[in-house]
């Protein structure tokens, strides 16, 4: 009966062995990240402006596996951005048309100078609304080192187990 109970306290050593092993290593993984936005131009003497749609974060195991996996978030990210940057532009195109389907009862009995000056400010208001997209971008990924230490007292506890086994032992 004693080399039974040999093995298993050489197999319950080695298990805490590993586990005070694996308690006192750190684990560290990349995190990337990278803001995606789209520029537009408002009316035709506009300064251009940005609008941040999103910041994406991925993390991997090693800085190469999570730009890769960054890189193929942001192709879908960008082209989202495209198409929210091109349906702005298209809402400030039909701003003109819209307005003077919505005007027509008022202009057909207006006078000509009095139609044409409701005519020049509804023009004049359309284009400071009119956007051109210039495009969209993501910024250049930022990777950092995320390393995981164990707890503060993990490592003792681990040793302490390990003495009140040892003890129970003897």
């Amino acid at each position: 009966m004693p080399i039974p109970c040999l093995r298993f306290l050489r197999l319950l050593a080695v298990l805490v062995a590993l586990k005070l092993a694996f308690v006192e290593s750190a684990y560290s993984e990349f995190s990337c990240a990278s803001e995606v936005s789209y520029s537009f131009k408002r009316g035709d003497d506009g300064a251009p402006s940005e609008v941040r749609i999103r910041e994406v974060r991925v993390v991997g195991a090693t800085e190469v596996a999570a730009k890769a996996e960054l890189n193929r978030w942001l192709i879908r990210e960008v082209h989202r951005a495209r198409e929210l940057c091109a349906k702005a532009e298209g809402i400030g195109a039909s701003c003109l048309p819209s307005r003077l389907t919505a005007l027509s009862p008022t202009l057909s009995t207006l006078d000509y100078g009095a139609r044409k000056a409701l005519l020049e400010a509804v023009t004049k208001e359309c284009s400071g609304v009119k956007e051109s997209c210039l495009g969209a971008k993501a910024s250049e990924p930022k990777c950092e080192e995320i390393v995981a230490t164990p707890a503060p007292g993990a490592a003792e506890e681990a040793k302490k187990e390990e003495g009140d086994k040892k003890g129970k032992k003897k």
